[in-house]
């Protein structure tokens, strides 16, 4: 299984391009927000999720790979599949996607093409505090004792690490905390 690549871009056209690695041209699916970051003969790094059905073999890649995990876990959902999880992708950032689906945001998630009422209730509901995790390792590793002191006064973790990634890490502890305070105050 194919997890990640790296090489030049030979070609693009439309949602794909086509990227070199030592002389193998690899076909890769991307949402457009990385699609249209992306110039000819460009060095580029994918996060690749491997998809095999019965009559197609496609690879989809993604610049962090906290977007490959949100993308794996929506594809996960019965009736969704690659391209319409690269369609939720490309309306909003990893954050505002999971805070969509946990506060149930139907009006945001039928913003993408193919995605009706029913569908967006369904993703809500199958996913509902699954991406939780999804992109918080980074804060959590930096500012692990900052986000188990505000859980320890009560918070949410979830809350707790939102408030942890805007908060400066050069602040002692004590001085993380205050700050984090000050921030909770304002919701």
């Amino acid at each position: 299984m194919i997890a990640y690549l790296s090489g030049k871009i030979i070609f693009r056209k439309d949602d794909f391009v086509i990227l070199d690695v030592n002389g193998i041209g690899y076909k890769i699916f991307l949402c457009p927000k990385i699609f249209d970051s992306l110039e000819l003969k460009q060095e580029s790094k994918f996060f690749v999720h491997h998809h095999q059905r019965e009559d197609a073999v496609s690879l989809f890649g993604f610049s962090k790979y906290e977007e490959l995990d949100f993308f794996e876990k929506v594809i996960s959902v019965s009736g969704i599949g690659p391209k319409m999880a690269l369609g939720l992708l490309s309306i909003g950032s990893i954050g505002q996607m999971k805070s969509a689906i946990n506060n149930k945001d139907l009006d945001f998630l039928i913003s993408v093409p193919g995605i009706g009422k029913r569908m967006a209730e369904k993703i809500c509901f199958s996913l509902k505090g699954k991406l939780d995790s999804i992109g918080d390792d980074e804060i959590v590793s930096d500012k692990k004792e900052l986000i188990d002191s505000l859980v320890s006064l009560g918070f949410q973790r979830l809350e707790s690490i939102e408030v942890a990634g805007k908060i400066d890490g050069d602040l002692v502890l004590a001085g993380q905390i205050r700050e984090a305070l000050k921030i909770i105050k304002q919701f």
